[in-house]
């Protein structure tokens, strides 16, 4: 189980990564871009935009649209490239590969077994 501190550390590396994506989102909208139009290009519903249109909405408040609308994407980001850096650093030799028994398959295999020898085969048939 991680620690406190290593908690701790995790939480102010995902703050800090949503501020500055916030902030890139900020600066984005001030250099110009038009994100209703664009927003509206990339096929966004009326209903979901209509909000924002409305004079007198500020950066922030298009911002935050965008910020919760590219939150699938962010996360298939660093879904994939949390494995693809874990992969690259355990070939450098900077983390330790992962033993055999704590391998997936392997405890997928184990509680298979284990299902089998509590509950017998349930795929028997009734007549």
């Amino acid at each position: 189980m991680a620690s406190k501190k290593q908690l701790t550390k995790l939480v102010w590396a995902y703050n800090s990564l949503s501020l500055l994506t916030g902030h890139c989102h900020v600066v984005f909208l001030c250099s110009g871009v038009d994100v209703i139009s664009l927003l509206k290009w990339l096929g966004a519903s009326d209903k979901m935009i209509a909000p924002f249109t409305v004079p007198g909405v500020g950066h922030a408040a298009i911002a935050y649209l965008i910020y919760k609308l590219a939150s699938p994407l962010r996360y298939m980001v660093t879904i994939g490239g949390t494995r693809s850096v874990v992969g690259v650093l355990r070939r450098w030799g900077y983390l330790p590969p992962i033993p055999e028994k704590n391998r997936i398959r392997h405890l997928v295999k184990e509680g298979q077994q284990k299902m089998k020898a509590k509950y017998g085969d349930i795929r028997k048939t009734e007549d």
